[in-house]
């Protein structure tokens, strides 16, 4: 029987928008004692951008819930009764590129 082992590299890119009237200090500081150790608004754009990465963009994120995605400046549609995270848009900037390299075990 064949046997390969397959390397899937994924590169996404987005841009993270972070409202500093909803993500204060105090709530970097209570959203660190939670779920992450964020430090700043650095640290919390790249959890969001982790996340969206690993989950899927629109998926929900531990902490802030279904985050907005804009696609070619257009908010995609929210789902009824689901809850979205305040003061977090993702932008999808470019699409992911994934490469991937493939190797027959003998």
């Amino acid at each position: 029987m064949p046997k390969f082992r397959v390397e899937v590299t994924r590169r996404d890119e987005f841009i993270v928008e972070i409202d500093p009237s909803v993500y204060t200090d105090q709530q970097i500081k209570e959203f660190r004692e939670s779920f992450y150790p964020a430090k700043d608004y650095h640290d919390i754009a790249k959890y969001v951008g982790v996340a969206c990465s690993q989950d899927r963009l629109n998926d929900f994120h531990e902490g802030f819930g279904r985050i907005d995605v804009r696609y070619e400046g257009e908010i995609s549609e929210r789902r009824e009764g689901e809850y979205y995270a305040e003061g977090i848009v993702v932008e999808a900037e470019y699409e992911c590129d994934i490469e991937t390299d493939i190797t027959e075990i003998k």
